[in-house]
């Protein structure tokens, strides 16, 4: 009966590895993917910590908030679950 349990769960990891992802707790790591915003309200700047008024730049999967002139300082990675 254990045995069988266990046997089941590590099936299910294995089903869940072979989908791409490296380990089953980690959030997926890669490049930011901006694009220019028009804010109806100010923003606070991610780089520079000024407020973005009226256009900027932001991440389409975590809305990683700069400034068009900041994006290219961006130093993170985009972090999506």
């Amino acid at each position: 009966g254990a045995q069988v349990a266990v046997i089941k769960k590590r099936s299910s990891v294995m089903k869940f590895f072979r989908f791409g992802r490296s380990k089953p707790s980690e959030p997926r790591v890669m490049q930011h993917s901006f694009r220019v915003y028009q804010f109806r309200r100010p923003h606070r700047c991610f780089v520079c910590l000024q407020l973005v008024y009226d256009q900027g730049s932001a991440c389409q999967v975590c809305r990683y908030i700069c400034h068009s002139a900041c994006q290219a300082q961006v130093v993170t990675t985009c972090v999506s679950h």
